[in-house]
């Protein structure tokens, strides 16, 4: 699942329960509506086209917002919370939208209610997933553990999976992976439901290289668990997020634990410190890459390095390219709402 994941993933997130993007893409639309289009106008007044931009992302996912959350998460910077409220009134007057209660959307009345019966659910799992997140920061390497994907939106779907992101110490990115790979493996019989870790950064290389709209989201979304002033410089690393959402600010929405290294980690990194870690470090690159290759070799080229990044400080597990599945679906739909209303939501 993505940075699973803003992130999305929102990185994941039909009627019925809110589902992850990875099965929500197979049910969208992929035609614009049939009837005639009126001719474009000009384009929407910025604040008004930042508003149905925002909507229109999120409604790939079937998540409504409410009113906090479009202002946090729009592409402009807003002069304040009133100015919002007024704008979003103006399209309500014009029928684009749709507010119901809190929650603001582009029509379809049942986002309501798979929001609220996800919200639920996420506050039933949400113990256990801080529970997995403290257990994982207790591996050798581990510095740093947030919960991303839908869970750090604060909703669950039925079929989703408990996503993790992770910062190790330097030089043992891919040890660390292989204990935790093992771990889930051996003792939780190979279950993503509470422990998919599908991205780990090191310590020393915190910024998130991929600068686009779902990455931004994704990192935004995220919810530190496990040691906070390393997640503050993670977030002040990566200050490229505020390009794409200006109204941003990093967030620790549960109580995070410190750090502190406990007496059985400290003897195995002791044990693997030096030449002898790099070494065996190197291995478990080199073994999970080869893993990679063979499993999807079906995905070439740069779409491989991108869903499957394996670099030497980084470990990026995305195999559905939801990323850039994401991105082309936000395309299509800015066009097809504008066919459709008359209205040019495009960027300039």
């Amino acid at each position: 699942m993505p940075l699973s994941l803003l992130a999305i993933p929102m990185d994941r997130f039909h009627h019925g329960p809110i589902q992850s993007p990875t099965t929500m893409l197979e049910h969208l639309p992929t035609t614009a509506h049939d009837d005639a289009p009126s001719p474009p106008r000009p384009a929407a007044d910025r604040y008004r086209r930042a508003i149905l931009r925002s909507l229109i992302y999120y409604g790939i996912f079937r998540f409504p917002l409410r009113i906090e959350e479009l202002y946090r998460f729009s592409e402009i910077q807003w002069p304040d919370l009133e100015a919002l409220e007024t704008e979003v009134r103006s399209l309500l007057d014009q029928g684009l939208i749709t507010r119901n209660g809190p929650w603001v959307h582009l029509g379809d009345p049942t986002l309501v209610e798979e929001r609220v019966e996800a919200e639920a659910r996420a506050k039933r799992v949400m113990p256990r997933a801080l529970r997995r997140s403290r257990l994982i920061a207790r591996f050798p390497f581990v510095r740093g553990v947030a919960l991303s994907g839908t869970i750090s939106k604060g909703v669950f779907a039925r079929g989703d999976d408990v996503d993790f992101f992770v910062i190790t110490a330097p030089g043992r990115l891919w040890i660390c992976r292989v204990f935790l790979m093992a771990f889930k493996k051996v003792f939780l019989l190979n279950s993503r439901r509470t422990f998919c870790i599908n991205y780990l950064v090191t310590e020393d290389h915190l910024e998130v290289p991929d600068h686009n709209l779902f990455t931004a989201t994704e990192i935004a979304w995220l919810m530190p668990t496990v040691n906070a002033a390393l997640f503050d410089r993670f977030f002040k690393t990566n200050r490229w997020v505020g390009a794409f959402l200006p109204n941003w600010t990093a967030e620790f929405p549960v109580k995070t634990q410190q750090w502190l290294p406990n007496a059985p980690a400290r003897a195995v990194e002791y044990s693997l410190s030096g030449p002898r870690g790099d070494t065996l470090d190197d291995r478990c690159h080199n073994l999970v890459e080869q893993h990679n290759r063979k499993r999807y070799g079906h995905i070439e080229g740069a779409e491989f390095d991108l869903a499957l990044r394996t670099a030497k400080n980084v470990s990026k597990h995305h195999p559905q390219s939801l990323q850039a599945r994401i991105l082309e679906r936000f395309d299509q739909r800015i066009l097809e709402f504008g066919r459709q209303h008359g209205v040019v939501l495009e960027e300039r």
